[in-house]
């Protein structure tokens, strides 16, 4: 009798000791000692990650110091205690941008201090990291446009031609020289982003309009949207998109033509709404890639702001809103901010913009190119399009992570081609007012 009670009582010391490790503690950032707890310090990250773009959308002015300082400091706790992580690095690249953004704010030399010794660290520690060019991209330009140092950000970007020549930084490494050269000569007329030229040559009959336009690249910075395993990535198709069609509209139009970012910068959702109100645009087009779990998904689809109920709508309206949409996928605000727009005129006028763009960015491109589908006009909560005074639609361009559509994406000739058609869906929704 003695020995099943010793043995009932070992079996209940057990049951005790397995639910212990089964329970799931709550962690302080300072608990984090070492990769054993892999698993705890990957979900600290993440709180972190949301924490950092909610306070670069809430706070884009960097007004509570506080808050990035703390913020930096997490970061440096965590890729200090965890530094076989992958997710180190990303750490190590976004506290450099706080740093970045508080000199910026205060000019004080101890948050480039910072950076400096962050980018050193990890230039040692991760030069093949698929990040190792942007922080060298992001060292040169603290040097270029906070330093006023020409050679040693030329050193930076040389750096990145030499080392990451397979990089998607490469084109631009080369862009930050040549603006350099510029500089020194002077030659303040020349922009890496492209010359914005304009023609008010021909007989167009929007030659000498007035028109407002702003044109809104999606993502950017270390926001940097859907991306395929070739290194494809949306923040940079959107801006080159960008980029061709203010050129086509400058060079053949009157209109004036703004972007919400001409470089690969984060701008929060918010910014570029206020944005396009301040400069008082005629219409606001977001440009935006798709991407799906679903790799046989294919085709074009215009975006209207309004609410749905169409899971896949609503679920690529969450990835879209994924800088603003900490954690859950919900904005529990949304529908009463989306009220505004909703009972207003510029819904039904937003509605005739998605159906020209859609429209024409089909009949232009399926005489140029195999295989473009049809997905339609749609309509979702996205909040990039909250709060706009204008008519204002969203474009997802085709699907980064179908094999078909990357290659299309990946051609330059395919992205003029569709700059061409939206230029062409601009004029036609002009026309008909």
């Amino acid at each position: 009798m003695k020995k099943i009670k010793s043995i009932f009582l070992t079996l209940i010391c057990l049951l005790c000791l397995v639910l212990s490790f089964n329970s799931t503690p709550s962690y302080a950032l300072s608990d984090i000692t070492s990769y054993n707890n892999a698993n705890i310090s990957i979900k600290v990250f993440e709180n972190l990650e949301n924490e950092f773009l909610k306070l670069r959308n809430e706070d884009p002015q960097v007004e509570r110091i506080n808050e990035w300082e703390t913020l930096a400091r997490k970061f440096e706790i965590f890729f200090d205690k965890n530094e076989r992580l992958s997710q180190s690095a990303q750490g190590m690249y976004d506290a450099t941008i706080l740093y970045e953004e508080l000199y910026k704010k205060v000019k004080s030399e101890k948050y480039l201090d910072r950076a400096f010794i962050i980018i050193e660290k990890f230039l040692k520690d991760y030069s093949n990291h698929y990040l190792a060019d942007d922080i060298l991209i992001k060292k040169g330009d603290i040097y270029l446009f906070l330093l006023n140092d020409y050679e040693k950000s030329k050193d930076c970007y040389n750096e990145v031609m030499k080392n990451y020549n397979q990089g998607d930084m490469y084109e631009l490494a080369k862009a930050r020289i040549k603006l350099i050269l510029d500089k020194k000569n002077n030659n303040t007329t020349s922009n890496f982003i492209g010359q914005q030229v304009r023609n008010n040559g021909g007989e167009d009959k929007f030659t000498n309009s007035n028109f407002v336009i702003v044109i809104d690249p999606g993502h950017g910075g270390e926001e940097g949207g859907a991306k395929n395993n070739s290194g494809l990535m949306e923040k940079d198709l959107t801006l080159d998109m960008a980029l061709k069609l203010e050129r086509i509209l400058k060079q053949n139009t009157g209109f004036n033509v703004y972007l919400t970012r001409r470089t690969d910068k984060f701008v929060s959702l918010g910014e570029r709404t206020e944005f396009a109100n301040a400069k008082q645009a005629d219409l606001f087009i977001s440009l935006h890639i798709n991407a799906s779990p679903n790799k046989s998904a294919y085709g074009i689809e215009t975006y209207y702001l309004d609410n749905t109920d169409d899971k896949s709508s609503r679920k690529l309206a969450e990835r879209e809103n994924k800088s603003l949409t900490f954690g859950n996928g919900k904005i529990d605000d949304l529908q009463f901010m989306l009220s505004d727009l909703i009972q207003s005129a510029k819904q039904e006028e937003s509605i005739v913009l998605a159906n020209n763009v859609q429209r024409e960015l089909i009949k232009h491109l399926d005489k140029r190119w195999r295989g473009i589908k049809n997905l339609g006009v749609k309509k979702a909560p996205f909040y990039v399009l909250v709060g706009a005074h204008m008519p204002c639609i969203l474009v997802e361009t085709l699907f980064i992570d179908n094999y078909q559509d990357a290659k299309k994406l990946s051609n330059e000739n395919f992205r003029q081609d569709v700059a061409h058609a939206l230029y062409v869906a601009i004029l036609r929704f002009f026309d008909e007012k």
